[in-house]
Formats: structure tokens, C-alpha cells, sequence
């Protein structure tokens, strides 16, 4: 494979993204068990995301109730136990 060249404007630049994620994570309570876990949140899902996740401490399942907020991005999760 060879290379192209590619004629360079002073007014056009290259952008480069390095890293850019829209993932974050944010911390819930066990709704069985108490204990905080740590959980990641895909921004780019929604902004209201249900899921299940097991606690990281005693192993039950949690259902994981996240809001986004739209301006400042700062997540909420509620948590309800699943038997």
C-alpha cells in the first residue's frame, strides 16, 4: 500500500479524537445486601436506562434504574431487588 498526498489549506486542519468515550461510571446500593457498587453507564444508550446487574458483594441481582441528566450529564440510580 502506498501513501497519498493530500493538498493541506492553511484553513482546513486535521482532527484527531483520542479516547473519546461516552462511557462513565457512577455508584448504587445493593437494594438486598446495602453495600455500594460501582457500575458503568453507557451515555450514547439514553438518558433513562433499565437493566439488571449483580451486586458485586453478595452476588443477587439488582434491577438498576439510571437517569441521565441532559445538561450537566450526572447520573441517578435507583435499585430494586429481583428474586
Amino acid at each position: 500500500m502506498g501513501t497519498v498526498d493530500v493538498p493541506q489549506s492553511p484553513m482546513v486542519r486535521p482532527v484527531i479524537c483520542f479516547g473519546t468515550s461516552m462511557e462513565s461510571t457512577a455508584d448504587y446500593t445493593c437494594a438486598f445486601c446495602g453495600e455500594v457498587n460501582t457500575t458503568f453507564v453507557d451515555l450514547s444508550a439514553g438518558l433513562s436506562q433499565t437493566y439488571i446487574e449483580d451486586c458485586q458483594v453478595c452476588c443477587r441481582p439488582n434491577q438498576l434504574y439510571i437517569t441521565v441528566d441532559d445538561v450537566t450529564l450526572d447520573i441517578q440510580i435507583n435499585t430494586d431487588y429481583l428474586e
